[in-house]
């Protein structure tokens, strides 16, 4: 093996001690050094000496050997063992005296040190891993995975990361609380036994300050997939472990050669990893700070994706709120991030307190069933505006009820949710909570456009859609209003617009004017968006150095809102001169087949993939172009700026927020290719102009867009909103919490009086009276029960759910099924693709003899969701001969 300084660490084991030894004996380990610990007691002399007498047979190399006369414990024995060697060494392999290397220890681990060693995320290599089932190793390509918590079963390190290792467990602590370190990402067993570190119940451990190292530098340990440790120390006699066969691996059998580039998350993996290191949950309270605001406030984002310019731009906020120790989670529909701090939400909704998944990447088949109804609506439309770039309805077939990670949320933010949320019935854990809702477009205002261009219908309401090309008023767009307009009146939103003029937009809108705006400006990471060396990028372009490089960069060359044509007539009215080249260079999606006719060179560099590429593209510009006919704040200018790129826009929506006009670049008339091109060549006019512009574009990024900017704006404001919301539990809040408390937990007794002490308070509180009805339909006291579910409708005319519970209440309990119907039919007009309130009305329908009718429910509901089990077996029942005689 390569000479990499091996520890063996031993105490007073020599059985487990000798096959240890002759292991690396048959590995012909040459650089040992042997680390004996102290008796605690007199018990232990003679087991430690015959310990010791192992070493003196080594016979095929020299080894260190350092023999304490004092008791140090497992922890300091290892820590010093470690400093000790990197003193004179910069990798180590560290072996305890029941860890036992097979056959392919050495090998593995020495060429992840190798591979690896430049790698910062990558804190340590483990020889063991916990068993996998060959159903998930079957379909991993890999010989190694990736895990955010350490392992200590024959492990090795580089010093450059050990360097890190925090001596002080309480510092660590209290650092990764501070920070919001999500403590159980390597298993919820960890702040367990930090709480036992604490109450004196556990002693004599090191492994949990150095999970805390990991965890705070955000890095990961190698695994191999199948075990290069046997452990022989799981048969009792060990100081942390009881005797166990759980542990029991599956050791490796031929040489692993498989090894990735970078770092990779596998879902199967991790959940079978935590499986062994998660023990049964207890209930947890939320601890509380002198302020009253949870120690570490849970805000939970929402959108729809987390790439492409709104996704891109939660994203960013999301890891900005983590970096300064706000506990944030990021839900999307389709993920690119490969971060295991995004989760996926489910395609399927089966149970309550369902968790999200967190796989590397997702591209969701919820997500695309809902486009294709999408477009199935536009379709309706033909004579839709070009300019129609996206119509999303206010439909969804999540359940955002069902997911753990929104019931503990204490703040909920929305960004671009098309496709996450079911407006036609907002699901109970959102009201009541506050929620930011972070514009990205005008879509949450709008009946179904995302940008409106000339149209103002939203400011009042949306019906006959000119950009649908629609004259009838009760089009889909009016339908999307009217839903959100009655979703909206429960719900406890406050509104962020990253640009004065969406705020503005917001404001005058209808559905958001009664709602607080704030402004609050987008951030990145200016330590990546900065200006690069121009030179030694156009080297790599192969472009000359007195060509002028106008870069133009869009999700989409195709979209007509972002101008592209503009840029083209007007570069085209530039000579082509003897001094320089012009090309104009883009990133984006572009297509093969799109026709450009330009004078200039076009270089398209595609879709780019991570934030350096763009960050290069930038910085070997001279000038970036978006010639946007309207947009928010866009991603692409802020990142130009950071990376000192003078920018030439027109003076449109949150565009002139950023370009301050021959300051930071120039603002153009709007659709005006003339003016464009006087921007262009007024910022190529002159290199000191240039130089200039340059230096105070980078001045504005850093000091008004870098992340931490944006990041403490929103810490703030959730802190705000978390004081505006406490409340004591005398409250109705309270008392209605209380009460729900009670009820979970099948307290009946108590449920029905903390509800009832609500509506002393407030005699028309609607939640109140249908919480009521549900603990009187649970106690069978039916008159009752019926009173309270009409007087929720009555004070809540809007809420779909308490109209269902009626509508079941008299269904189901009371045989009043004409009654039922009219309450679901009334439903139906409102949501005509729910597919549950039609499977019942075909279940009324068919008790009551009305086959036909019943049928056209089923057919429905079946239409609506194709996968609908319980609409064919009942729609097959229907159709059997049998019901042929009574004239079906």
């Amino acid at each position: 093996m390569k000479e990499i300084p091996v520890i063996l660490i031993t105490y007073n084991r020599p059985s487990q001690t000798e096959k240890v030894l002759d292991s690396l004996k048959r590995h012909n380990v040459k650089k040992l050094f042997i680390f004996s610990d102290g008796p605690k007691s007199e018990n232990d002399l003679n087991h430690i000496y015959e310990t010791r007498l192992l070493f003196q047979k080594i016979d095929w190399t020299d080894p260190a050997i350092i023999e304490n006369d004092k008791n140090l414990g497992l922890a300091n024995s290892i820590v010093n063992a470690v400093n000790y060697v990197f003193q004179k060494f910069d990798k180590v392999i560290l072996l305890e005296d029941d860890c036992v290397p097979q056959k392919y220890f050495f090998d593995f681990i020495e060429t992840c040190l190798d591979k690896y060693c430049d790698n910062e995320n990558i804190f340590g290599v483990s020889g063991y891993t916990v068993p996998i089932s060959n159903s998930i190793l079957n379909n991993y390509p890999y010989d190694l995975y990736f895990y955010p918590r350490i392992g200590s079963w024959g492990w090795a390190t580089w010093k450059s990361r050990w360097q890190y290792f925090e001596y002080d467990l309480s510092k660590a602590y209290q650092k990764s609380v501070g920070e919001g370190i999500d403590l159980e990402q390597g298993g919820n067993d960890i702040p367990r036994m930090i709480q036992k570190i604490k109450d004196g119940e556990l002693k004599d451990v090191w492994t949990l300050n150095w999970v805390l190292t990991v965890y705070l530098n955000r890095g990961y340990y190698i695994y191999p997939t199948l075990s290069h440790i046997e452990n022989i120390g799981l048969d009792g006699s060990g100081v942390h472990c009881n005797k166990t066969n759980r542990f029991k691996p599956n050791i490796a059998d031929s040489k692993p050669f498989r090894f990735p580039d970078d770092i990779l998350f596998n879902e199967q993996i991790y959940r079978n990893f935590r499986k062994y290191y998660d023990v049964p949950q207890e209930f947890r309270i939320t601890k509380k700070t002198s302020n009253g605001l949870p120690k570490n406030i849970k805000v939970v984002h929402l959108s729809t994706h987390d790439f492409g310019g709104a996704g891109i731009a939660a994203y960013r906020l999301h890891k900005g709120l983590k970096e300064i120790g706000i506990d944030s989670t990021l839900l999307v529909l389709n993920k690119k991030s490969n971060d295991p701090s995004v989760k996926v939400l489910p395609n399927v909704f089966s149970g309550y307190n369902i968790e999200c998944t967190n796989p590397p990447t997702n591209k969701s088949e919820l997500y695309l069933r809902q486009k294709g109804r999408w477009e199935k609506l536009l379709s309706k439309y033909p004579q839709h505006s070009d300019y129609l770039e996206l119509f999303t309805d206010a439909l969804s077939d999540t359940k955002l009820d069902y997911l753990k990670e929104i019931q503990e949320a204490d703040i909920l933010n929305f960004h671009w949710v098309a496709g996450t949320i079911d407006f036609s019935h907002i699901p109970k854990a959102l009201i009541g909570k506050p929620i930011i809702w972070t514009l990205h477009d005008m879509n949450p205002f709008t009946g179904g456009c995302h940008y409106a261009y000339t149209c103002k219908k939203y400011e009042k309401q949306c019906k006959a859609c000119p950009l649908l090309g629609s004259n009838y008023e009760k089009d889909v767009a009016n339908h999307n209003w009217e839903q959100k307009a009655i979703a909206y009146r429960n719900l406890d939103i406050n509104v962020v617009t990253p640009s004065r003029w969406l705020g503005e937009c917001a404001a005058k809108s209808r559905l958001f004017s009664s709602f607080d705006v704030k402004i609050i400006p987008y951030g990145l990471p200016t330590n990546i968006f900065k200006p690069h060396l121009k030179s030694e990028i156009r080297r790599a372009l192969n472009i000359p150095k007195k060509t002028k490089i106008i870069l133009f960069g869009a999700v989409s060359i195709n979209n007509l809102r972002k101008g592209f044509k503009y840029l083209i007539e007007a570069l085209d009215k530039i000579t082509i001169s003897s001094n320089f080249e012009i090309i104009i260079l883009t990133f984006g999606a572009f297509p093969e087949n799109l026709q450009v006719l330009s004078k200039h060179s076009i270089y398209s560099l595609g879709t780019i993939s991570n934030e350096l590429q763009p960050a290069l593209a930038y910085s070997a510009a001279d000038v970036f172009v978006l010639p946007s006919l309207q947009d928010n704040l866009p991603n692409t200018v802020i990142e130009a700026m950071a990376c000192g790129v003078p920018v030439v826009g027109f003076d449109v929506g949150g565009i002139p927020d950023l370009i301050e006009h021959r300051k930071t670049g120039f603002l153009a008339k709007p659709e005006n290719a003339v003016s464009l091109f006087e921007g262009i060549t007024w910022v190529l006019s002159s290199p000191e102009l240039h130089a200039q512009l340059s230096e105070n574009c980078r001045a504005k990024a850093e000091n008004r867009y870098d992340i931490k900017i944006q990041a403490g704006a929103y810490k703030q404001l959730y802190e705000n909103l978390l004081k505006a919301h406490q409340r004591p539990f005398c409250s109705i809040e309270g008392l209605i919490q209380k009460g729900e408390e009670f009820f979970h937990k099948g307290n009946l007794n108590e449920a029905e009086r903390k509800f009832n002490e609500a509506l002393a308070i407030d005699s028309k509180n609607a939640m109140a009276h249908n919480n009521l009805a549900v603990v009187y339909h649970k106690q069978k006291d039916k008159e009752k029960a019926e009173i309270h579910y009409t007087r929720a409708i009555e004070f809540a005319p809007d809420n779909m759910d308490y109209k269902k519970n009626l509508a079941e209440f008299y269904y189901v309990e009371m045989g009043r099924f004409e009654d039922a119907i009219k309450i679901y039919i009334d439903l139906l007009k409102i949501n005509p693709n729910d597919a549950a309130t039609l499977l019942i009305l075909g279940h009324i329908c068919f008790a009551l003899g009305n086959y036909q009718n019943a049928i056209h429910f089923y057919q429905s509901a079946i239409k609506i969701e194709p996968l609908n089990q319980y609409a064919r077996k009942s729609l097959n029942r229907l159709q059997d001969n049998r019901y042929e005689r009574q004239g079906l």
